[in-house]
């Protein structure tokens, strides 16, 4: 064990058989409270730590009743029985051994969202898939260059992937290292929230969770690790790091909270080049984002709130309070964020080698019901002839912008754009008319840091780039609004070594 991970052990607590609540994270390892101030009730993530280099475990897809904010609920698919999932942890250069077992009755795979790690073969393959009652390896190294931060995991078989995370597929994997152990946090207590939506059927006479075709945005409320807004406990002018992650199949949350300040660390498990203070922040469905929060001097109690967020007519997500956060007991010195943690890719400037647009848009028609597309295409699940290749380690440009499609019966909405094996940065965004093609307004965008999901809203459009390092093979790039994906807001791309062509389809059943 190195001293990163034997400092970060004693951290956490015992580990003990490589499951263990994550200690720091949750009620597990909170001080006693201060008189008159409550308890802390935020429920702790079991977690599956890789042992001598070597993360093994299995995890159960299953049907089987669970528990959801206190009780008993029918109608979930979870991984192992839990609502929020298992907390997957390990550290760059471990290898990961998961055996996935489908006990549900649509198939499964994982997909590890936001890791660097190879697409093909056992690894982070979207295009292989365990019917139910089957099972499938999934066998991956971590880099040992690997950033270390939040990422998370869920099935990715076309077509089913909305029905799989809404009904509670998906499970949170944190790489060690990253802005927890900055110097500056390393004495503070660290929180991993996981938000998942969730909506229980009025009509059942026992705790069902609702059909995924029925829950509309305005009857989904957020679980905060399973729980309905448990109490978190703070100092006075205590900070701590938080790690947020979104993994609702369609939700979005603005987070915000009062008299408390927030300072963006990471976003979607990459450190920031530059820190900023924010008021708000957006958590679109699948991003993740790290804050050093600093509680309020006065003692009392604070929400941690979604303020609610317009994302067009099927997207009206209300304001809720997530959390209660009671600050009391003795003062403690607040800690000053750096202004910068990670130096600015270099490859930022260099010359693009290809530019592209991708164009989002859907239509309606009560025949087929809501369709959307990626310039123009749906995503086939049976012919994914239509990829493109990039080749490895060259930058590329890509504009991702929004065309309502009004004409066609589509919506105003926005997407949230995320790409599979790399991160990139946003480096302008303006507004657009779908009709002529012109851009009407742009303004250049100096990113914090990178990030593998974006919003792109109504009529906007984004200039992102990015760059694909070490890994080849065949991958995806999609709308995180789920029931958008499956029904055709998805696009394939391959991975190849520079001058390389053809390859075979990888798609099959095990």
């Amino acid at each position: 064990m190195t001293d990163l991970t034997r400092r970060d052990a004693l951290a956490l607590g015992a580990l003990l058989g490589g499951s263990a609540a994550l200690a720091g994270v949750g009620a597990a390892a909170a001080a006693p409270s201060a008189p008159g101030v409550p308890l802390d009730t935020l429920p702790s993530l079991p977690v599956i730590r890789s042992r001598n280099g070597v993360l093994r475990t299995t995890l159960v897809a299953t049907p089987r009743p669970t528990r959801l904010i206190g009780q008993v609920t029918q109608g979930l698919w979870t991984y192992n029985g839990l609502f929020s999932g298992p907390c997957l942890r390990a550290a760059p250069g471990d290898r990961i051994d998961i055996t996935i077992r489908n006990e549900v009755s649509v198939p499964v795979n994982i997909h590890y969202h936001g890791l660097w790690v190879s697409p093909s073969g056992q690894a982070d393959n979207v295009f292989v898939e365990a019917a139910p009652g089957e099972s499938l390896q999934s066998r991956l190294t971590i880099p040992r260059s690997h950033q270390g931060g939040l990422f998370w995991i869920h099935p990715h078989v076309h077509g089913y992937s909305n029905e799989a995370l809404w009904r509670g597929l998906s499970g949170t994997f944190i790489i060690d290292g990253g802005v927890v152990d900055l110097p500056e946090y390393r004495g503070c207590r660290h929180r991993v929230l996981v938000f998942k939506g969730f909506a229980l059927d009025p009509a059942a006479a026992t705790p069902t969770m609702l059909p995924v075709d029925q829950a509309s945005a305005e009857l989904v409320q957020f679980a905060v690790n399973g729980a309905l807004n448990p109490t978190m406990v703070m100092r006075p002018g205590e900070t701590q790091v938080w790690s947020l992650a979104n993994t609702a199949n369609d939700g979005f949350l603005r987070i915000a909270m009062d008299d408390h300040r927030m300072t963006v660390l990471a976003e979607d498990g990459y450190a920031s080049f530059t820190t900023r203070k924010v008021r708000e922040y957006v958590l679109a469905p699948g991003a993740r984002v790290a804050l050093a929060v600093t509680a309020s001097t006065k003692p009392g109690a604070y929400a941690l709130s979604s303020l609610g967020y317009d994302n067009g007519q099927f997207g009206q997500w209300l304001p809720q309070t997530l959390a209660t956060v009671h600050v009391g007991g003795r003062p403690r010195t607040p800690v000053r964020a750096p202004a910068r943690i990670m130096p600015v890719v270099s490859w930022l400037k260099e010359e693009p080698v290809k530019r592209r647009v991708f164009t989002l848009s859907a239509s309606f028609t009560p025949e087929t019901g809501p369709v959307f597309y990626i310039n123009g295409k749906a995503f086939d699940h049976q012919d994914m002839h239509a990829s493109f290749d990039v080749e490895v380690d060259t930058m590329e440009e890509w504009v991702v912008r929004t065309d309502p499609s009004l004409q066609q019966g589509g919506v105003v909405e926005g997407h949230p754009f995320h790409v599979h094996v790399a991160h990139f940065a946003v480096v302008g965004r303006g507004r657009w008319d779908p009709a002529t093609g012109e851009a009407t307004s742009y303004h250049a965008v100096e990113p914090y840091g990178l990030e593998d999901t974006a919003q792109v809203d109504a009529w906007e459009y984004l200039v992102m780039r990015l760059k694909f390092h070490k890994f080849t093979g065949k991958t995806v790039l999609h709308c995180h609004i789920l029931l958008h994906q499956d029904r055709g807001m998805m696009g394939v791309f391959r991975i190849v070594k520079p001058g390389a062509g053809g390859g075979e389809d990888e798609h099959h059943h095990h």
